[in-house]
Order: structure tokens, then sequence, then C-alpha cells
């Protein structure tokens, strides 16, 4: 079983449990979670969590950001599947040894990879309050209609596919592959369900009206849309999260979750 972890697992869980985890499954170190721990802990915490890993083993893969997915999907037409075959072809344990070698929080990359994750923050709330196109009757409702409304649309973009085709279709993307081919194992179909998810989440939060700064939190839900973005994608996921483990079981029912 091929198997992504989040922040909140790896920090949350023991290190034999995790090794244990490592030794039975493949184990998906995503770009995501590299970030999170280069950005928002203590050097000495990220050893430890890198610490917590097997020093030897084939089995912690680490997977990039959605980009290469979508490449091949646009130029392949078809889902880019599976994750293994697009993993980094740097090894854990090369990340491991950069780590203790050099803080990495010292790479120049970094200050384009934060510049990166701004922008999907601002894109992320844009299309979060873009969403009353979707559904106009959102704008005006008082929160507790709001919140049952909200749900509602949750629950029908893990239902109904047409529902992320619809969606998908009205962004008009060139040369990108035809709404009516995507289904639940595309990078493509996936990126705009779990939009949909967090985005509602986001409007159930705050509604449509403009903040005088962005939430610290929206930065957290980029990162965790991409933790159930790609477990979505291979049908595993262990987080100790429990509204990524909500978005994930609904948009995944079948899928296994750990916690």
């Amino acid at each position: 079983m091929e198997v992504v972890i989040d922040k909140s697992y790896l920090q949350g869980t023991s290190r034999d449990v995790l090794r244990d985890l490592c030794a039975k499954h493949t184990v998906l170190f995503i770009e995501a979670l590299l970030y999170e721990l280069l950005t928002t802990e203590e050097e000495a915490v990220q050893k430890a969590c890198f610490d917590k890993f097997p020093q030897t083993s084939d089995n912690v893969v680490l997977i990039p950001g959605t980009g290469p997915l979508f490449q091949y999907e646009i130029k392949h037409q078809r889902p880019a599947s599976p994750l293994t075959d697009f993993r980094d072809q740097a090894t854990f344990q090369d990340l491991v040894r950069e780590a203790y070698d050099r803080p990495l929080d010292q790479q120049p990359a970094l200050a384009v990879w934060r510049s990166e994750i701004q922008h999907e923050v601002k894109t992320f709330r844009e299309v979060a309050t873009g969403l009353s196109a979707w559904c106009p009757a959102l704008l005006g409702a008082q929160l507790p209609v709001r919140n049952t409304a909200c749900e509602d649309l949750k629950r029908q973009a893990c239902t109904d596919v047409n529902v992320v085709r619809n969606i998908y279709r009205s962004l008009e993307l060139e040369g990108f592959p035809g709404a009516e081919f995507l289904d639940p194992s595309w990078a493509l179909f996936r990126w705009v369900q779990m939009h949909l998810l967090f985005g509602l989440d986001y409007i159930r939060r705050y509604g449509f009206a403009d903040l005088a700064a962005v939430p610290a939190r929206i930065e957290h839900d980029v990162h965790d849309l991409q933790y159930a973005l790609f477990g979505a994608l291979c049908g595993a996921l262990a987080t100790k999260d429990s509204d990524i483990e909500l978005n994930f079981r609904m948009a995944c029912p079948a899928g296994t979750l750990l916690s």
C-alpha cells in the first residue's frame, strides 16, 4: 500500500509506529510536508521528525508537487498514476543527509518556494470566494444556513463527478484534457475537488467579507489540501488532523485512513 503522511501524523506518532509503517508500506513524503517542516519548525524539531524514519529504507519516497502530475495528464491525456512513477530523483536519505549537513532553511531556493506558497494562499482565497458563482445563494446566507449549505455542497462534490467536471469546465483551460474524461483517478479532478471542499470550509468560517488580513490558517489550508489530494490519489492517508480526515473521508470513502 502507498500512504501519504502529513505533519500532524509525523509529529504525533512514535518512532516505532512510523518505522513499522515504513517497513510494511510505501510512505509518500510529499512536498507540502517538507515545506511545513522547513518553515514552521525549529531545526531541532525538524531533525527529531527526520530521526523517526528508518536510517535505510527504500519505502520512503519523495513526491513533488502537483505540477509534474498536471504536465503528464495534459500531455498524455490520461491519469498520472501511480504516484511513485513521479517520485523525486533524490532519495529520502539524501534529504536527511542534507538536513544534518546544512540547515535546509538556508537554501536560496526556499525564498522562491515561500513566494510560490504565498501566491497559492492568495489564489486559494480568490477561488473560495468565487464559489458564489456556483451557488449564488451562499452570498446572502446567514451563518446556520450557510453551514448547512456548505456541507450539502461538499457532499455533492464527492458523490457526483459532474459537479467537479462542471467546475473544471467553467475554468476554460486551453489545452487541458476535456472535462468528460476526468474522474477521481486524475490529479486535475482531485485538485478541483479539494479546492471545492477546503474552499467551502473557508466560506463556512469566514463568509465572503473582505478581511483586513489574510487569516494565518489559510496557509495551513493550502498545505492540508495537498495532503488530502495526494492521499485521495493513492487511496491512503495518515493524519491526526480532524479537518483533513473529514475531507479525505468524504472524497475517498473507500480509502484507508490511519490516525
